[in-house]
């Protein structure tokens, strides 16, 4: 027990992988140092969940602020015609969009919670779903030619329905669209 008390003791947040020295056989002292493992396995996952999320939401917020400030620069010089100055306002109006877009997916991501256990299962309409995400999507990239295409569906609307997270579906199916149109140069997505 003092071996196991001195070791755990040893672990703090920047050494997480190490582990408690388990000893063949099941009895109590076993069992506890792998009831320690198992919690530390739990932890190192959630302090890589943690680190994904901050650095992730870090990288989609910073490109568009950068396209913000300079659109701003841009559009505040003196010699800057009329038109350019409306173009300019036009992009910082669309990125901020955009950025309220993130947003609302991270902090929907956020709300989930990571361990599967607070995720909120509904039953979802997923055609219904693709019309909801490609309103959004269009707010947000306007000039896209977004089509859904419901030709295969089911005859029996039981099969549309899923038991899903609605959160996390829409998040994942609204990132693919978003990125379709904002790599398609407003082609067909």
């Amino acid at each position: 027990l003092r071996n196991i008390i001195k070791s755990v003791k040893k672990i703090k947040a920047e050494n997480l992988h190490m582990r408690l020295d388990v000893k063949k056989g099941s009895d109590e002292m076993s069992q506890l140092a792998q009831t320690f493992n198992n919690m530390l396995n739990r932890l190192e996952t959630a302090f890589e969940t943690q680190n994904n999320f901050i650095s992730n939401a870090s990288h989609e917020l910073r490109t568009p602020l950068t396209v913000i400030s300079a659109e701003v620069e841009l559009a505040m010089k003196p010699d800057q015609e009329l038109h350019d100055q409306h173009k300019a306002l036009s992009r910082i109006k669309d990125e901020a969009e955009r950025l309220e877009h993130i947003l609302t997916s991270l902090l929907g991501l956020a709300q989930s919670g990571f361990n599967g256990k607070n995720q909120p299962w509904e039953e979802v309409r997923m055609d219904e779903l693709l019309w909801e995400i490609k309103g959004s999507v269009n707010q947000v990239y306007p000039n896209s030619n977004i089509q859904i295409d419901f030709s295969k569906l089911p005859e029996d609307e039981a099969l549309l329905t899923l038991k899903v997270n609605k959160n996390l579906i829409k998040l994942a199916i609204s990132n693919v669209v978003s990125n379709a149109c904002k790599y398609s140069n407003e082609n067909l997505v």
